[in-house]
């Protein structure tokens, strides 16, 4: 499911508001790694490896977007199939869902 991880640049967003919300000491605590790791990344100069993205998604999903992770197939597509079945549910107007309900 690669294909639906975020690009390097979200993950930079994601470490920035992770910052920005648990501090420098946090993030570092949270992740388990070191201020120069999370520098590196904040400078762009390094991106994280796929463990690390995933945990820094998983970390950001946990902050900001708890409802993305309410089941494992979550987990595996990033929280993108999921959200986006919801987003076409919600685009659905209630007389066509009516329409379609046999209750």
């Amino acid at each position: 499911m690669y294909a639906c991880r975020p690009t390097v640049g979200e993950f930079y967003s994601m470490v920035d508001a992770l910052v920005e919300r648990w501090g420098v000491a946090g993030v570092c605590a949270l992740l388990g790694v070191s201020k120069l790791t999370l520098d590196h990344w904040r400078e762009h100069d390094r991106k994280p490896y796929a463990s690390a993205q995933r945990l820094i998604w998983l970390l950001w999903c946990w902050t900001f977007h708890p409802d993305r992770m309410h089941q494992v197939g979550d987990w595996l597509t990033w929280g993108k199939v999921r959200a986006n079945v919801v987003e076409s549910i919600e685009q659905v107007p209630e007389s066509a869902q009516s329409e379609s309900d046999p209750r």
